[in-house]
């Protein structure tokens, strides 16, 4: 039982100072503070609100006090207040987040804790009433912004929500970007903002699995081995704190037992965990269904066909080199009905080619074909796996590793019957 569900709500409206707004628009930050603090002090006592449609107004007035007011001391109770609000109201609060969450980023450039605290328990009360969709816009715009403590807080951040997170509840669209910040915040002048950025990534890493993250990493993080072990490890504290914080929680849930079922169900728990019942692991999920499909015919060389006849093998190397880097940056392809006629000419090289060159780039091609296309590659694969079979008389490594490659690639895309 949450002990949230405990208790009864307060419409703290009917509370507030009647000389509110006048002393928030004083000249003295002193009277500012003041009237802060004695919000502050009514949601320290009620910790669960009654929805009242003017919960609203006073949401905008602390938010325009975080936002505006020059003073440290006002805008830290400011985040205080806001931080109540948030908790008492829970999922009624998400109205409020995409106008509070980009000001909460941004006053995230000041280093002293006496506000960077109070910003960060605000932004985590923030998430706990919304969704990671609904924060993804504001989440990627303060990715952009210069200022280190800005992007070492976000980073921070990043790695607490996603902590905790199963890969469902990850917006697909958000991931490729977001991850593409983080991999630019890695490299860094400022030490914390790397550090902060290896965090962000292992929690990724521990939601989504080794594999998904590193389709989005570039080749210069998962080349840098310091950078790779510091995101490992960040990955592993990632879990052991994910736990802690499931059993934080169920031993809150133990000491609000009141009701009988709360009771029940901790012994439940108790049980299972008696009989040592192996837990279900959390499922990696596939990288490419991450992935938006790309249509690459738009963007093939457009002399292909001149020089896949020319008579210079190198001529015809270097337009192959192009479409397999073509296809190494574009890994899930959208369904084009063109791209039969690719794979057959790309078949044809490999037949054909004299040059052991052209014909291993072309089995790479092919390779990202079928990749790509997955089981939309299917119907050319009773034309193209003889060719393969035939072609691995060639015993050099450079064609035959090719080859091995794009026989398991094809034989993926298939089924056997």
């Amino acid at each position: 039982m949450d002990p949230f569900e405990l208790l009864e709500p307060v419409d703290i409206i009917p509370k507030l100072p009647a000389d509110l707004d006048t002393n928030l628009a004083s000249k003295k930050w002193q009277e500012r503070k003041t009237t802060l603090d004695s919000v502050h002090e009514i949601l320290l006592k009620n910790p669960k609100l009654v929805d009242n449609p003017d919960c609203g107004d006073l949401i905008d007035k602390l938010t325009k006090v975080l936002k505006s007011d020059a003073n440290i001391n006002c805008a830290a109770v400011a985040a205080k207040c806001l931080t109540g609000m948030a908790k008492g109201l829970r999922n009624k609060f998400g109205p409020h987040t995409a106008s509070l969450s980009p000001i909460i980023f941004d006053k995230f450039k000041e280093k002293k804790p006496h506000l960077r605290d109070p910003l960060i328990e605000l932004i985590d009360a923030v998430f706990a009433t919304t969704t990671l969709n609904n924060l993804s816009a504001s989440i990627l715009e303060a990715a952009k912004k210069p200022n280190p403590s800005q992007k070492s807080q976000l980073d921070h951040f990043i790695y607490r929500t996603f902590r905790s997170l199963n890969s469902k509840d990850i917006p697909k669209g958000l991931l490729k970007d977001l991850i593409a910040s983080l991999t630019n915040h890695a490299s860094d002048s400022d030490p914390e903002v790397r550090d902060a950025s290896c965090a962000a990534l292992g929690a990724i890493q521990k939601c989504i699995g080794e594999s998904a993250l590193a389709v989005f990493l570039g080749a210069e993080i998962v080349k840098d081995s310091t950078k790779m072990s510091k995101i490992a490890e960040y990955r592993e504290k990632a879990v052991v704190e994910a736990e802690s914080l499931k059993q934080a929680s169920e031993n809150n849930c133990a000491s609000a037992a009141s009701s009988q079922q709360c009771q029940q169900q901790i012994a439940t728990n108790s049980n299972h965990q008696q009989q040592s019942v192996p837990q279900p692991q959390p499922q990696q999920i596939d990288p490419f269904e991450l992935l938006e499909p790309v249509d690459i015919i738009p963007k093939l060389p457009g002399d292909l066909d001149t020089q896949l006849a020319s008579k210079k093998w190198q001529e015809r190397k270097a337009v192959l080199d192009s479409v397999h880097g073509i296809l190494l940056e574009n890994p899930k392809l959208a369904d084009n009905p063109d791209y039969g006629d690719l794979i057959d000419k790309l078949t044809k090289v490999l037949k054909s080619d004299a040059n052991i060159n052209c014909a291993a780039i072309a089995a790479k091609c092919l390779t990202g074909m079928a990749k790509g296309l997955r089981n939309k590659f299917g119907p050319h694969t009773a034309s193209l796996s003889p060719i393969i079979f035939d072609k691995f008389k060639e015993k050099k490594p450079h064609l035959r590793d090719p080859l091995i490659e794009l026989i398991d690639a094809v034989f993926a895309t298939t089924v056997i019957i």
